[in-house]
C-alpha cells in the first residue's frame, strides 16, 4: 500500500473516530437530562448548591475546597453553578487559584475570605 493511501485512510478513521465520539457526548447529554435532579428548576438546584457549600464551609478546614466537585456531575449543573455567583463569594485564603477563579466568577459580589 502506498504512504498516501495509508494516511489518507487513517485520517478517514481519525474522522470518524472523532465523529463517534461527539455522538456518544449527545447522547450522554442527553441521557443525564432525563435524571430526576436535572428535572429540577435551576433557582432550586441553585438554592441546594448553596445549602451543600454552606455546610461544608463550616465544617472544613480552609484548605479544603471539596464542593468544587458539584461542577463534575453533568454539564448543567457545571453551568449552573458557574453562572452562580453567590456561590464563588466564600473564598479559603490557602488556594491561590481557586481564589483567582472564584472572584472572577463572583464579580461585582463582595467576597469572605476565610
Amino acid at each position: 500500500m502506498h504512504i498516501e493511501t495509508i494516511l489518507e485512510a487513517q485520517a478517514q478513521i481519525d474522522h470518524e473516530i472523532q465523529a463517534l465520539k461527539d455522538r456518544i457526548r449527545q447522547l450522554l447529554h442527553s441521557r443525564n437530562a432525563l435524571a430526576h435532579a436535572n428535572q429540577l428548576p435551576a433557582e432550586l438546584l441553585v438554592t441546594i448548591f448553596k445549602f451543600y457549600q454552606r455546610e461544608l464551609v463550616s465544617r472544613m478546614r480552609p484548605e479544603i475546597v471539596p464542593w468544587i466537585y458539584i461542577t463534575h456531575v453533568c454539564h448543567r449543573w457545571r453551568s449552573l453553578a458557574f453562572d452562580s455567583k453567590a456561590l464563588w463569594t466564600n473564598i479559603p485564603i490557602n488556594h491561590s487559584v481557586y481564589a483567582k477563579i472564584a472572584s472572577q466568577l463572583s464579580d461585582p459580589l463582595p467576597v469572605f475570605v476565610f
